[in-house]
């Protein structure tokens, strides 16, 4: 997985999210990662228009996006087995929850996820 430096409308965060491998290759309801000491913030998943908690243990926030990187849809606190959906996006941040209202995402936020 590589990791991504996250900027929010154009501002360095102190976050960072990992991008995760295709759906084809990653179990269903992968948890957050922690690596050592570093831990992740959240999986950049793409392309998709839906997340799964399945199998999770904790809620987390779901940050659907367009193509272009802008936000479409942002859910909060999403339980564990539970599927939630944003057909105009084509791919979603799963973030730590809590983390959306932290870092002020709204439909229309601007994301860069650059390496």
């Amino acid at each position: 997985m590589a990791t991504i430096a996250l900027h929010v409308d154009g501002q360095a965060t102190p976050y960072h999210v990992h991008k995760t491998l295709p759906w084809w290759l990653r179990p269903i309801g992968q948890p957050l990662p922690s690596y050592g000491r570093a831990k992740s913030y959240g999986l950049w998943i793409a392309p998709t228009k839906t997340l799964s908690t399945w199998w999770m243990r904790q809620a987390v926030d779901a940050v659907f996006l367009n193509a272009d990187g802008t936000v479409a849809r942002v859910v909060t606190g999403v339980r564990p087995w539970r599927t939630v959906r944003c057909q105009e996006a084509r791919s979603v941040l799963k973030l730590r929850a809590g983390m959306a209202r932290r870092l002020g995402l709204a439909p229309g936020t601007a994301l860069d996820l650059a390496t």
